[in-house]
């Protein structure tokens, strides 16, 4: 049996190992030594173990390896394990497990020099949406980390790469991933001089943190210039709010004793918003329109708040928390000049500030 892995919550647990003791529905492959097994927890009993993979059909595969589970907000439960250099995926959001998916072509080199993606990988879910990051690693200056995503009923995304271009082809290992309301965080370990294939590499094994979403993703904290020897990371979110952790060795002593780092980091900036009105208008409509974007690293814009005054009278609420991003305001006197305010919350309840429009009611 290999190691196993826990997630929990909503009342609910799931546990997930390798094991070749339980078959499963289909005929396996001749050879497989192992496939993985999966135990649900409701509260009060463990269920039978479950055989996930016995149904994939790829004779190549002897055994699958280090399955990592992830729960959403509902208690969906979402897997993804290795065999033969890439990933398999699988979730059970519609009440079973679905057959496993391959989600990567040739991410790794069997048996290639430096990192191998055998446990290199994450995965992380937040309100129906799976993100799985990964190393890629080939005998090309290619070492990479790599994040996709997978909205429930969409597409996998295009992996998109996480790790900034490195020319010295530094291995990438010790990754983690957290997720919430379609924020990321993603953190890894850069190799030292001497992993790197080119010289000039990094000195000391560094860790990097990145967060925002799949498609852009900003750094927000590593130990890079202070030359630490670390080896693994690990992320936990509270909500909004990412915590970081690394294992070093200290330069100094090599193996004897550690160095742990944290740093907690969290988007406390609201979204910037953008708002429009004619300078003119017939009396009594008056038209706006509005958007906002909400800065990396940030959780997406959530509601809207729009105000008006009559020249230099008092503001009134026109839309208190809505997602509509256009209005006609139908109560202009000719004559009359209108002051229209917006401002924008994201997702973890920060206000941007005010923005202003006027227009002169004819």
């Amino acid at each position: 049996m290999g190691q196993p892995v826990i997630v929990a919550g909503n009342g609910r647990a799931y546990a997930a190992f390798i094991s070749s003791d339980t078959a499963g529905a289909c005929d396996e492959p001749a050879g497989r030594n192992a496939d993985v097994q999966e135990v649900f927890y409701d509260g009060s009993t463990w269920s039978a173990p479950q055989n996930l993979t016995s149904c994939v059909p790829n004779t190549d595969i002897l055994q699958f390896d280090t399955p990592k589970l992830a729960l959403d907000e509902q208690g969906r439960a979402y897997l993804v394990s290795e065999a033969n250099g890439n990933l398999w995926y699988t979730d059970n959001t519609s009440g079973s497990w679905s057959e496993p998916a391959l989600i990567t072509q040739g991410a790794n080199i069997p048996g290639s020099v430096g990192t191998s993606l055998r446990t290199f990988y994450g995965i992380a879910a937040s309100n129906g949406t799976v993100y799985v990051t990964f190393t890629r690693h080939a005998d090309t200056p290619t070492d990479d980390v790599l994040l996709m995503s997978h909205p429930g009923g969409g597409p996998w995304s295009a992996p998109a790469r996480v790790s900034p271009q490195d020319p010295q082809d530094c291995p990438k290992f010790g990754l983690s991933i957290v997720a919430n309301e379609g924020r990321v965080g993603v953190s890894y370990v850069r190799g030292s001089l001497g992993y790197c294939h080119a010289s000039g590499g990094a000195d000391g094994s560094v860790p990097f943190v990145y967060t925002g979403s799949p498609e852009q993703m900003s750094a927000v904290g590593s130990l890079e210039g202070k030359s630490p020897n670390c080896f693994a990371t690990s992320l936990a979110n509270e909500g909004n709010l990412f915590r970081f952790v690394a294992a070093c060795d200290q330069p100094s002593t090599l193996s004897r004793g550690q160095l742990y780092y944290k740093a907690e980091f969290l988007d406390t900036v609201g979204p910037v918003a953008h708002l429009v009105a004619t300078a003119r208008a017939s009396a009594p409509a008056i038209g706006l329109h509005w958007s906002a974007r909400d800065p990396q690293p940030g959780s997406g814009v959530a509601f809207y708040s729009v105000e008006v005054r009559d020249a230099t009278g008092s503001w009134h609420t026109l839309l208190a928390s809505t997602h509509a991003t256009q209005l006609i305001y139908r109560q202009a006197h000719a004559g009359h000049r209108y002051i229209f305010r917006l401002r924008a919350q994201d997702r973890t309840a920060n206000w941007g500030a005010w923005v202003m429009a006027s227009t002169r009611a004819g």
